[in-house]
């Protein structure tokens, strides 16, 4: 978020396409270049007849999912369901909708949403499938052991980073390794603070990197950006960042040991 910030305000130079975008629109040219459009997973079409309402009309359904959400055990569903019951309330007696209306953009909504839904499924699909196979265990009990203390929290950053972005789980991934790196953490001397500090980094730097995360299709799909393009932007950023923070936890690992 920082990093967005001074990027922003110009404090951090633009680079790859996001350079590249910005002298094109500098130039006259659109927003969006000619190979972006008609990729993303989600097509939705806007009415050419919109109406202008009040905000509470989007802002009321939003805390209709919330409150749903939190009632209803954290189950997303009975959220949405509650969302669009808010909706029809507000729609349709004031006629701002007609019944055939709402829920032919129900439909629409809900098709447009599929082939975001499939990719997303088999995502989860390939995470699980590393999981199951022990990659990550894997990978920690063959070099975990066999290198120093002061290397743990880099080595920590960059397995935890690579595992994450190859399977594109988040939550996940905190809840796999953090159990694994610190009975080898204790072992060697290191504070443990700092190679937890070093996962959810490396959780964040993977999770943010992988093309088929979940997050990332949804900004595609509010984007109208695809996957890709949105990776191939971050990707200079994240690999800059990422060089910093490996020689900080390599010069963090030899001060604390």
């Amino acid at each position: 978020m920082q990093c967005r910030r001074l990027l922003a305000l110009g404090f951090i130079p633009k680079a790859g396409t996001l350079k590249q975008a910005y002298e094109r629109v500098a130039a006259g040219g659109p927003a969006l270049a000619e190979e972006e459009q008609q990729k993303s997973l989600v097509d939705i079409e806007m009415p050419d007849d919109a109406k202008t309402s009040s905000a509470l009309n989007a802002i009321i359904p939003i805390f209709s999912l919330v409150i749903g959400v939190l009632i209803c055990d954290n189950d997303l569903i009975h959220g949405i369901f509650l969302a669009l019951a808010a909706q029809f309330i507000l729609y349709v007696p004031r006629k701002l909708m007609s019944i055939s209306e709402f829920f032919g953009y129900f439909f629409e909504g809900a098709k447009s949403m599929t082939s975001l839904a499939i990719v997303i499924c088999f995502g989860f699909m390939l995470s699980s499938a590393n999981q199951e196979l022990g990659l990550f265990d894997l990978l920690i009990s063959v070099t975990g052991t066999a290198v120093p203390g002061w290397v743990l929290p880099a080595l920590a950053f960059v397995l935890v980073g690579f595992t994450t972005f190859a399977t594109g789980g988040c939550w996940t991934m905190q809840i796999i390794s953090i159990p694994i790196f610190i009975p080898v953490t204790l072992a060697a001397g290191v504070p443990v603070k700092l190679v937890i500090a070093a996962i959810m980094s490396a959780v964040t730097l993977g999770y943010s990197c992988c093309f088929y995360a979940d997050s990332v299709f949804m900004t595609s799909a509010g984007s109208e950006v695809s996957n890709m393009r949105i990776i191939k932007t971050a990707m200079p950023y994240a690999s800059a960042i990422a060089v910093i923070t490996l020689c900080g936890y390599l010069a963090a690992g030899l001060l604390v040991t």
